[in-house]
């Protein structure tokens, strides 16, 4: 579990969001719910009404704690296999540069 988010809808140790935000702090304009939360709807019964309709959101749920797993870890993922290539495509240039020019001298 991500330990700070922020955006329209949070879920997080520390989730700040403009709807709703679910977590151990959790702060939102209409909705939170979460140990330590700040919000007009602050883990009462419209809260966990809004949460309920949003179950993509329950992290307790295995397939939905899955995808949020895979989604955190994507980017890292992307970053080091882009910096992977790079690496290749720069040492293919470097040693194709030092043959060409031990040939030519």
């Amino acid at each position: 579990m991500p330990s700070c988010c922020n955006g329209v809808v949070a879920v997080g140790g520390m989730a700040m969001a403009w709807i709703g935000a679910e977590g151990g702090l959790a702060a939102a304009r209409e909705f939170a719910v979460g140990g330590q939360t700040l919000a007009p709807h602050a883990n009462d019964a419209v809260a966990r009404q809004f949460f309920a309709h949003h179950r993509w959101m329950d992290l307790t749920r295995a397939g939905t704690r899955t995808w949020f797993t895979a989604l955190c870890w994507l980017p890292l993922v992307l970053v080091i296999w882009q910096a992977r290539r790079v690496r290749k495509l720069r040492q293919l240039k470097e040693g194709s540069g030092a043959n060409s020019s031990g040939r030519n001298g």
